[in-house]
């Protein structure tokens, strides 16, 4: 196994080996107690990931050494941040390389946080540990790296103490709990659209489909909708410009077909696009354009997007949206009735459609 230092250093120049979905802001931060921080990452959505080495610690010593990290970086603030990063990448501004990064703007807060190990084994008793915390729902967990010798090229490979997608969703309750969620009705999902070359939101209109692409982090979450759910559309930056009802799942764009002007089906590429890099990336569905045909109640265009203070968002593709608030809100702006009823459709007094 090459050493933690070196780990370090792969790791601080392409963090997509860990976690596609994260921008690193430095590394070897000096806390207030003068201890130093391994690693620190920001996610699409402002949450934070704190990521420690284990070095020649033992396993117990990360382990408290993470949490202390934990408590440190709960304090910190969005101006924090930006001083931070600019202080290990002079010249740069965090702003612009998160939007660059991400193609949204950085969130005016920080979001939550999780904590990751990385080391090269632990044993059972720290492992128990490990696990005991995140049953009490602190977002903690452990990734272990190998390294296997192939020749002139070295291989690492990765294994997870538990399932990331675990710890997000414990993320996810611990945030829902302090913005008083409800729970999930099993229905109503929020989609991030961002409108550029390689999807437009005319199109989107105008043919009903939602999309995303160019990595796993932007293309894995529409996989997750599915005929019958209902979509809260948000422009990032601007505000949530449609409501729909999903009646396809995700599909390669090449895979994709719609209507045509006499009612025929015919390929969504052959459509006459206002996106001219929609087919990028064919064949490959981690990067290439996934698209989620909807069937839209209501939309406006993105100069004309609804967002007021409070509202919903997220960096994510696609997520679960179980804020009554943002419900009620966004479904009264598109006249869009908030309840569905039991026999399968959406009723208000102006429209009803059955999915």
């Amino acid at each position: 196994m090459p050493s933690e230092r070196l780990l370090e250093d792969v790791l601080a120049a392409d963090i997509s080996i860990l976690d596609s979905g994260l921008l690193v802001l430095g590394r070897q931060f000096i806390t207030p107690n003068g201890k130093r921080l391994d690693l620190l990452a920001v996610a699409g959505d402002g949450s934070l990931t704190v990521i420690e080495l284990k070095r020649g610690q033992t396993e117990r010593e990360v382990v408290v050494q993470a949490l202390d990290y934990g408590s440190y970086v709960q304090t910190l603030t969005r101006d924090d941040l930006l001083e931070m990063y600019e202080s290990q990448h002079p010249g740069r501004n965090l702003d612009i390389d998160f939007t660059d990064y991400f193609g949204t703007d950085l969130p005016e807060e920080v979001g939550e946080h999780k904590l990751l190990i990385v080391a090269a084994s632990m044993d059972a008793e720290t492992e128990r540990i490990v696990n005991y915390l995140a049953g009490f729902n602190v977002p903690i967990n452990a990734v272990f790296f190998r390294y296997f010798d192939d020749g002139d090229d070295g291989l690492l490979a990765r294994t997870w103490l538990r399932d990331p997608e675990d710890i997000d969703a414990t993320t996810s309750k611990s945030s829902a709990r302090k913005r008083n969620y409800g729970p999930w009705n099993g229905t109503d999902y929020y989609v991030s659209f961002a409108s550029d070359e390689h999807r437009d939101w005319e199109d989107a209109r105008r043919l009903g489909f939602v999309s995303a692409g160019w990595g796993r982090w932007y293309t894995k979450t529409l996989h997750n909708l599915e005929p019958g759910h209902r979509v809260f559309v948000r422009a990032p930056g601007q505000g949530y410009i449609g409501v729909g009802v999903v009646t396809q799942p995700a599909r390669l764009v090449e895979d994709v077909q719609v209507p045509g002007p006499d009612g025929v089906l015919t390929p969504l590429l052959d459509a006459d696009l206002n996106a001219p890099a929609m087919h990028h990336h064919p064949g490959d569905h981690d990067k290439g354009e996934t698209v989620v045909r909807v069937n839209w109640y209501s939309t406006v265009p993105i100069s004309q997007a609804y967002s007021e203070s409070g509202l919903f968002g997220n960096q994510n593709s696609a997520c679960k949206l179980s804020d009554a608030t943002t419900i009620e809100k966004v479904c009264k702006h598109f006249n869009v009735p908030v309840d569905r009823m039991t026999d399968g459709t959406f009723v208000s007094s102006s429209m009803s459609l059955r999915v």
